[in-house]
């Protein structure tokens, strides 16, 4: 592939987003710079900026292109270690919420249901399978029942047939 296709790969033939910038940062490691700037372009993309987080009918408007794009990058540069298919990959594999959360490292004590500060998540190859992007944040799943999780994340992660085309 030209490097000039590659390059227009990154511009999302729906939104219009360029996402050199996240590949960028992906490229130099740069995970929590990285994981800001997906959670930062998707509100953008969906117009949420404002409320800070993706309500049910967003996460289903949310364009399939661009999560596509998001989700390559993720992929390619963790080496299949992070990015939405990679959690929805973990959910099936985990039917119970909690054990699912704690999984992906977003769930500090499964007793207690307390979830971990977005501070204190492991930005670097370290971290648990899937705990990037920080999905559980953007669906509005941080100050909320961890029962809502698989509901929730699985309107998100229903754009997965998009994934890997």
């Amino acid at each position: 592939m030209s490097q000039l296709t590659a390059e227009l790969t990154l511009v999302s033939q729906v939104s219009g987003n360029n996402y050199s910038k996240l590949e960028t940062l992906l490229a130099k490691n740069q995970w929590k710079e990285a994981d800001q700037e997906t959670y930062s372009t998707i509100l953008k993309i969906c117009e949420r900026e404002k409320e800070g987080w993706l309500d049910d009918g967003d996460i289903k408007k949310c364009p399939r292109h661009d999560i596509h794009i998001i989700n390559k990058l993720w992929v390619k540069y963790s080496d299949g270690k992070f990015g939405f298919s990679v959690q929805t990959d973990i959910c099936k594999t985990k039917t119970d919420s909690k054990e699912l959360a704690h999984k992906m490292g977003w769930l500090a004590d499964i007793a207690n249901s307390e979830w971990v500060k977005y501070e204190e998540y492991i930005f670097g190859l370290d971290a648990p399978q899937g705990h990037l992007p920080s999905t559980s944040r953007l669906v509005g799943l941080g100050s909320r029942n961890v029962s809502e999780l698989p509901r929730r994340l699985k309107i998100f992660w229903s754009m997965r047939k998009s994934y890997n085309e």
